[in-house]
């Protein structure tokens, strides 16, 4: 739960379209910029049905987004720090993304979105476990 002055006061969600299906984490984001205290609920509060047709499924459109938001707060200039962190974040985005495009088989997509991530942060461990696989299921028999 989120106090309704606090949602007004960092202006509620964002629904530009360039945001759409990352505009909670935006909003949550903006909270924190505006040092709102954040408790962990250790219970289900609700559900979320996954379909075919949500906008987190079009895995292009939700990486867009995201990476939209990304640059919506990582816009100011703090240093070489600043600079690392964004880097790895963006590179963590395209590392999520090919995980998705893995799991649905799309294991061409995957080396993508997993080499653009190599080439902004190498130092992830798992990110080369992740190539491997991808270029298994690429070469697997079941693939051809």
């Amino acid at each position: 739960m989120v106090r309704t002055s606090l949602l007004r006061e960092v202006g509620g969600f964002d629904t530009s379209p360039e945001l759409i299906s990352t505009e909670d984490y935006d909003l949550w984001v903006r909270l924190a910029e505006n040092n709102a205290q954040f408790e962990f609920i250790d219970d289900p509060l609700g559900e979320y049905y996954r379909h075919d047709h949500n906008v987190s499924a079009n895995l292009e459109k939700h990486l867009r987004a995201e990476l939209a938001m990304l640059d919506k707060h990582f816009v100011r200039d703090r240093g070489l720090k600043y600079i690392f962190l964004k880097q790895r974040r963006l590179a963590i985005a395209q590392y999520g993304a090919g995980r998705s495009f893995h799991r649905t088989g799309k294991h061409g997509h995957a080396l993508k979105k997993f080499f653009r991530s190599l080439v902004m942060w190498p130092l992830s461990v798992r990110l080369y476990a992740a190539i491997a696989l991808a270029v298994v299921g690429l070469i697997s028999p079941k693939n051809k």
